[in-house]
């Protein structure tokens, strides 16, 4: 959760409760202990030798980080190693310090998660499990058929008959209801009983 306001100093003046919306980039704001960070910003001034930042709502690491002042090649660290940034989202966990504002909104590092995580949501692509079940289902529905079609086949005599008149077969006689009643036993067999129980399972 990001916290409703900060205490900010804003054109030689101090804002004790300038909500977070209102902030923009280059505002200088202090941090105490229990505050949560509002935006990401950089370290300028610590007011102890440490400062120590909790940042399991971005790396899910339950050990507190250590933050400074020193200058970090951004592009060239993860994000633990970003010692002197503060992150919007983190709580400060002891001492103070201030720091200038660099990120706002969604550019911030839980601003990207949370649009990663919405458009991940919007996207309709099928996940692995479902690829590989409807394979199954793909392959199951082509073995089934040629087993009913195989059973109905053997059986064929039994619904349909002829006679033979100087070997060519005459007189065809069909019988839809016994046609219906050996394709009835073909899907019984090719079917096992359990197979809904174990596909949803």
């Amino acid at each position: 959760m990001q916290c409703d306001s900060g205490k900010v100093l804003r054109d030689g003046y101090l804002v004790p409760d300038l909500p977070v919306g209102e902030l923009v980039p280059g505002d200088i704001v202090e941090l105490c202990i229990g505050d949560k960070v509002p935006m990401d910003m950089r370290v300028t001034i610590l007011k102890a030798s440490t400062l120590r930042v909790e940042q399991s709502s971005l790396t899910r690491e339950t050990m507190h980080v250590m933050n400074g002042t020193n200058v970090i090649f951004m592009d060239y660290c993860e994000l633990q190693a970003k010692e002197n940034m503060v992150f919007a989202g983190t709580t400060v966990v002891n001492y103070s310090c201030v720091c200038i504002v660099v990120k706002i909104g969604i550019c911030t590092k839980i601003g990207k998660i949370q649009t990663q995580i919405h458009e991940a949501s919007l996207q309709e692509s099928d996940t692995p499990l479902k690829k590989k079940l409807d394979d199954f289902s793909n392959k199951l529905t082509t073995a089934i058929g040629l087993v009913c079609l195989t059973i109905w086949i053997i059986n064929y005599k039994y619904f349909l008959t002829w006679e033979l008149v100087n070997r060519w077969p005459t007189n065809f006689q069909f019988s839809f209801e016994r046609c219906t009643y050996y394709f009835k036993i073909a899907v019984a067999i090719a079917i096992p009983e359990g197979l809904l129980t174990v596909i949803r399972t």
